[in-house]
């Protein structure tokens, strides 16, 4: 569901010149949900954290990429890309580069060539990944797929270094 998630809002800010407002329809106790609520328990999951990772967006202008990347075949026998990216600029001149590794069964390194006049310091860095594309938080298990600092990502002479791992979403905030 994350995945899925962060693939969309992707597809979202790409068109972003079209697209005014994306929001999730229902929040709790649904497919796709933010959270999970029995009694007085809640429960975060891993859409909630993709959402949470994604804000730095909001209200950002929109960065137009272009990637190269390999394809990988859908379950339609489809090619679609083994790699999605999104960017921003907030007010504040930071930028947040978000990224989705579909791939189920191996890293990706993304270089890439930061524009001058790009911010060249790590702010924050988060990942969102598990080992099991099935895995999920339960009431049982709430904390199983959370974001973490993520430590894999340099920014050196104008070149940032991204090493995704497999089944990941990951985002970057420069400053």
């Amino acid at each position: 569901d994350a995945m899925v998630a962060a693939l969309t809002l992707n597809v979202f800010h790409k068109y972003s010149d079209r697209v005014r407002m994306a929001n999730i329809a229902q929040l709790a106790n649904v497919l796709q949900a933010m959270w999970l609520t029995k009694g007085d328990k809640l429960v975060l999951t891993p859409t909630y954290y993709v959402f949470k990772m994604y804000r730095p967006h909001q209200d950002a202008e929109f960065i137009p990429l272009t990637v190269e990347c390999d394809t990988i075949k859908d379950s339609k026998n489809r090619p679609v890309p083994s790699l999605s990216v999104t960017a921003t600029r907030a007010a504040d001149g930071s930028v947040t580069l978000s990224f989705v590794n579909p791939v189920l069964d191996s890293a990706h390194k993304v270089d890439i060539a930061l524009p001058k006049g790009f911010p060249v310091k790590v702010a924050q860095a988060e990942v969102l990944a598990a080992s099991d594309i099935h895995a999920k938080n339960t009431f049982e298990a709430p904390a199983t797929v959370q974001p973490s600092d993520f430590r894999n990502v340099k920014v050196k002479n104008g070149q940032m270094s991204v090493q995704l791992p497999p089944m990941s979403i990951v985002s970057v905030t420069l400053r």
